[in-house]
């Protein structure tokens, strides 16, 4: 049956959008020009006509106008004229508001985007002189019109990232979508742990748009979720099986881009174009560079505003700042015209050389700041794709220029990828000896701190560096190379060449902000020399030294927090044990954190607060779990089975500690300190009395063999439970940046270990 006058019935439940019914409910009783826009597929059109049939008993008609189907030059009051039949052709926009006026009407103006002048002119026409009148429209861009409220209607929520699991997905109401239409091509279609996956994929690359996942849950006539995932790129071939009776513009993704893109006048169209080689969200700077001054209708920010209107762009604010995006399916059509138009060498090539200007600013620096890597962590993927274009070309410079930038992030990120990168760009010709040392340095770094090469491969690429700084002349340069001798030196256990290194590096320092990172390194020589007095001084000094958001700022009040803790100072050093983790919070860094969170949780333990060691312990293997960093795992464990030890879990102590002897390669960083080490021999004493030798050699076998993600999995697990049994908070509440921790109480004995020696 009709669901009101000029409304038709829905054939399928509309999903996903209960809180935007309740939001535009609420809206339409406060305005009388409602505009959903958004881009094309979105479902502005079903979620009007849902908004429409919820008021039927608010008015004394709701009128549907469907105005897609008329040509550009159509006239739009005579198509509303003859939907109300309301007679009068010649003056048919006096004839309504005579029919309008003393009649309380809701009328929905689907589709005005290719008509927006006339649809403009009839709404402000109708809405000055109908009083009981309110206009419900949908268009890709605003109307315009005095009054006009906008509600921007969004792609269907995503499943999280990485899910890969049926019970994760639920609350997607984009794979609900997926799941619904799925059902009508496939008789029962259900999530599975088999499909789960592809689904999940399918969801996420097409945006959460409906209309391009109905067209892809379609072809499941066809075939299976697996094939439709890996066919994603080649999206407009594969997504054209849409309903016959939709609108042509409807019936397949292409055709509804077609629609959007025909109707942008032509310097729009190049600039949309161009701003597909951006992978990823960009800001203004990045889209003036990339779009150029050869398009027409003004500024880079002119465009982008007109772009964002018609929805092919979506703009937010992140840290006070704009930040623009396509969706990938709009980001995947502009690549399509961009190549028909034969633009894309040159666009990428802009777009290369703007992110080599930014990461000029970064080089020869090593300063890194809170500032600075989210600046980095912003733009990484543009990084990415640019230095792959560079790779490509052969252009070594602008590889190592971009890599000189991105390398000390990645150093705290954990990038496989980023040691085959730098190696490809060492190996291409280029006159940037400044870039090319950088570049050395970073692999030299990389290859020993990620256990990825031999130390003697590392030296050989940091002397490499050394000498091009020695014939470039730069201080700057050489400052750093020998603060990464001097790390080199560190690894290898030669402390006294790392003190050389290092001061020898300091007194080429020029801006005394830098010291930070050379007087955090000599207070672990001081350390490893067993002297915390010359230690603590050191720390000090890099905190004084260093500037707000420093890094090595936040490393050195973390190393404090222990040395305070050795000495007594327990209040001192659980304050900035604090402020080492609030330091660390700053940044989009998860290994700075890693390294503030152990620090932290033993410093805790030597206060005796074992409660809130075990709430940080377990936030640090929820990190480790995640990131599957290799730094700071061995000490982790090392303090989870002290706390094991302290609540009488012998068997998860000497798992732990069997664990974290099998993961350690280089030496520990607080080995000097030796901070928990008098407990760790009282801890392999009472289990060796209370489990046996027997034991202990099977637990330490299983341990051995067990992979470094399944042992920081179990103990993550363990942790959890640990911490949820005494507090009964199931999520981490600790240190500055989480909720307060329950000191009253300490942690009860968990009731599983991390792994089981009698399962393996």
């Amino acid at each position: 049956g009709s669901g009101g006058l000029g409304l038709p019935s829905a054939l399928n439940p509309l999903v996903g959008r209960d809180e935007d019914l309740a939001a535009l409910t609420a809206a339409l009783a406060d305005t009388r020009l409602l505009t959903l826009t958004g881009v094309g597929g979105v479902g502005k059109t079903r979620l009007a006509l849902q908004l429409a049939v919820d008021q039927l008993d608010l008015w004394d008609a709701v009128q549907l106008v469907e105005l897609a189907p008329l040509e550009p030059d159509a006239r739009v009051d005579v198509e509303v004229a003859r939907r109300l039949g309301v007679a009068g052709h010649g003056a048919a926009l006096r004839h309504l508001a005579e029919y309008l006026s003393d009649r309380r009407v809701l009328m929905v103006l689907d589709n005005c985007e290719h008509l927006l002048a006339e649809a403009a002119r009839v709404a402000e026409t109708l809405l000055r002189h109908c009083p009981g009148l309110t206009v419900l429209a949908t268009s890709r861009e605003p109307l315009a019109v005095d009054g006009e409220v906008l509600w921007p209607v969004q792609p269907l929520s995503l499943p999280p990232a990485g899910s890969c699991a049926p019970h994760e997905l639920t609350d997607s109401s984009a794979v609900a979508l997926f799941c619904q239409r799925a059902k009508g091509a496939q008789v029962g279609f259900g999530l599975t742990p088999q499909n789960a996956e592809d689904v999940q994929k399918i969801c996420r690359r097409l945006d959460g748009i409906p209309l391009a996942l109905e067209l892809a849950a379609a072809r499941l006539r066809a075939l299976p979720t697996r094939q439709i995932a890996e066919r994603l790129d080649d999206r407009f071939a594969l997504l054209t099986a849409g309903s016959r009776t939709a609108l042509p513009h409807h019936q397949t993704l292409r055709a509804t881009m077609d629609w959007s893109y025909q109707l942008l006048a032509p310097g729009d169209q190049a600039g949309l174009r161009a701003l597909s080689v951006f992978p990823t969200d960009f800001d203004l700077a990045a889209a003036t560079a990339v779009i150029g001054l050869d398009h027409a209708g003004g500024t880079a920010e002119d465009l982008l505003f007109r772009l964002v209107d018609k929805s092919l762009v979506q703009a937010r604010h992140h840290d006070g700042e704009a930040r623009y995006r396509l969706l990938e399916t709009v980001q995947a059509y502009g690549a399509e015209r961009l190549v028909e138009a034969g633009e894309r060498v040159a666009a990428r090539r802009r777009h290369r050389a703007h992110f080599c200007r930014l990461a000029a600013g970064w080089r020869t620096s090593r300063f890194v700041t809170a500032t600075w890597s989210r600046r980095v962590a912003a733009d990484e993927d543009n990084l990415r794709a640019a230095v792959a274009n560079a790779l490509a070309d052969g252009d070594g410079d602008a590889a190592r220029q971009l890599l000189s930038g991105l390398w000390p992030y990645w150093a705290w990120t954990g990038r496989p990828e980023a040691v085959q990168l730098l190696e490809r760009a060492l190996a291409l010709g280029g006159n940037d000896v400044l870039a090319r040392a950088e570049v050395a340095m970073g692999l030299g770094l990389l290859l020993v701190s990620w256990e990825l090469g031999p130390r003697e491969r590392a030296a050989e690429l940091i002397d490499s560096a050394m000498a091009l700084a020695e014939a470039a002349d730069d201080d700057g340069c050489r400052s750093w190379a020998h603060f990464f001798r001097g790390e080199l030196a560190s690894f290898g256990g030669d402390r006294a060449a790392a003190r050389s290194e290092y001061l020898t590096g300091l007194r080429l320092i020029q801006q005394p902000a830098r010291a930070a990172a050379f007087h955090h390194a000599l207070g672990w020589v001081a350390l490893a020399e067993h002297d915390p007095a010359a230690a603590k001084a050191e720390f000090e000094t890099a905190i004084a030294y260093g500037a707000e958001g420093d890094v090595h700022v936040a490393h050195a009040q973390a190393a404090l927090a222990l040395v305070l803790a050795t000495a007594g100072e327990l209040g001192r050093a659980a304050a900035a044990a604090g402020d080492a983790v609030a330091a660390a919070r700053r940044f989009p860094l998860p290994a700075v954190l890693v390294m503030a969170l152990v620090r932290a949780a033993q410093t805790l333990l030597i206060c005796g607060d074992d409660a809130l060691a075990g709430d940080t312990l377990r936030e640090v293997f929820t990190l480790l779990h995640r990131l599957g960093t290799r730094p700071f795992r061995s000490e982790a464990l090392e303090a989870t089975a002290v706390l094991a030890h302290r609540i009488g879990d012998e068997r998860v102590a000497i798992e732990c500690l069997a664990a974290a002897a099998a993961f350690r390669v280089a030496p520990a960083e607080a080995g000097g300190l030796d901070v928990l080490g008098p407990e760790l021999s009282r801890l392999r004493t009472a289990a060796s009395t209370t489990l046996g030798a027997q034991m202990i050699a099977e637990i330490t076998g299983a341990a051995t063999r067990t992979p470094p993600s399944q042992a920081i999995s179990a103990t993550r697990t363990w942790l959890d439970a640990l911490v949820i049994e005494a507090t009964g908070r199931p999520e981490p509440g600790i240190l500055p940046g989480g909720e307060p921790a329950d000191r009253a109480r300490r942690p009860a004995q968990a009731s599983a270990p991390p792994w089981n020696v009698q399962e393996r």
